[in-house]
C-alpha cells in the first residue's frame, strides 16, 4: 500500500471516530431521558397510594358481613371484625424476605360472626426452617378473635418460575392468586386480603408491613434526576469533544 493509500485509510478511519461519540449520544440519550420520565411517573403513581393510604386509613373501620365487597370499597381501608379462623384451609405464602431472611407468610381464611361470606387474613411472616420439606408450624387462636388490619389487594400480575396448579391439599403457594384459592373453596371469599395489624393479639406473627412515607415517593424523583444527570453529561461531554474536534480542524486549515 503506497503512501497515498495509507494516508486515505487513516483518513476515512479518523473521520469514522469522529462520529462515534454523535452517534452514542443519539442512541443514549432518548433512553436516558426516558428512563428519568419512567421513574417520574413512578414517583407520581406512588404518591396517589401514598394519599389514597392516609385518606382510607382516616376513615372509619369497615365491619364485614356476608356482602362481597368491591375492591374500590376497600383498598388501604382499615378492617375491624369479630370472628373465627379456619386453619383448615390455611395456607404458607412461599418466598417472602423479613430483614434480608427468607420465610413465609402465613395466610389463614377468617369467617366473620353471623355471616358465611370469609376473607383472607396474613397473619405475618415465618422462617424457613433447616429443612424446607418441614413446613413451620403456624397454629391460630381457637374461638372468636377481633381482627384488625389494613384491607389490601394482592398483585394480579405476577412471575412463577414454575407453573403451579394448586388444590385444596397445597399448603405452600408460590403466589397469592385470590381467584384461584375462591374457585377451590366452597365459601363466598372477599376480594382482599387483610394485613393483620402489628399490634393485635389475633394470632400474628412478624408482621413490619410497607408504610407509606415521603421517601416511598421521593426515591423514585432521586431516580429520576440521576438519569437526567446522566442525559446532561453525556450532552456536554459531546459537546467539548465537537469544540475540539473544531479546534484541531481550524488548527490544520490554518497549517495547511
Amino acid at each position: 500500500m503506497n503512501e497515498q493509500s495509507k494516508q486515505s485509510v487513516e483518513k476515512t478511519s479518523s473521520g469514522f471516530r469522529r462520529y462515534v461519540p454523535l452517534v452514542a449520544t443519539l442512541v443514549l440519550l432518548p433512553c436516558l431521558v426516558a428512563l428519568g420520565l419512567w421513574q417520574l411517573d413512578r414517583s407520581r403513581q406512588k404518591l396517589e397510594i401514598r394519599n389514597a393510604m392516609l385518606e382510607a386509613a382516616a376513615r372509619t373501620p369497615l365491619t364485614l358481613a356476608d356482602e362481597v365487597l368491591t375492591v374500590e370499597t376497600v383498598r388501604f381501608r382499615t378492617v375491624q371484625i369479630k370472628g373465627t379462623y379456619d386453619t383448615a384451609d390455611q395456607f404458607l405464602l412461599d418466598n417472602k424476605i423479613h430483614r434480608g431472611q427468607a420465610g413465609y407468610h402465613v395466610i389463614t381464611p377468617f369467617q366473620p360472626s353471623d355471616a358465611s361470606t370469609r376473607v383472607l387474613v396474613n397473619r405475618g411472616w415465618l422462617p424457613w426452617g433447616v429443612d424446607r420439606n418441614v413446613l413451620p408450624a403456624a397454629p391460630a387462636p381457637g374461638g372468636e378473635v377481633e381482627v384488625t388490619g389494613r384491607a389490601v389487594i394482592p398483585a394480579a400480575g405476577y412471575f412463577e418460575l414454575e407453573t403451579q396448579t394448586p388444590d385444596t391439599t397445597t399448603k405452600v403457594w408460590q403466589n397469592l392468586d385470590l381467584e384461584k384459592f375462591g374457585t377451590l373453596v366452597e365459601y363466598r371469599l372477599q376480594p382482599f386480603v387483610v394485613e393483620l395489624d402489628s399490634e393485635s393479639q389475633a394470632g400474628g406473627f412478624q408482621r413490619e408491613w410497607p408504610e407509606q412515607s415521603d421517601d416511598w415517593v421521593e426515591r423514585h424523583k432521586g431516580y429520576a434526576f440521576q438519569w437526567f444527570g446522566l442525559a446532561i453529561t453525556l450532552v456536554v461531554i459531546n459537546f467539548v469533544l465537537w469544540r475540539r474536534r473544531r479546534t484541531v480542524a481550524i488548527s490544520e486549515h490554518k497549517h495547511d
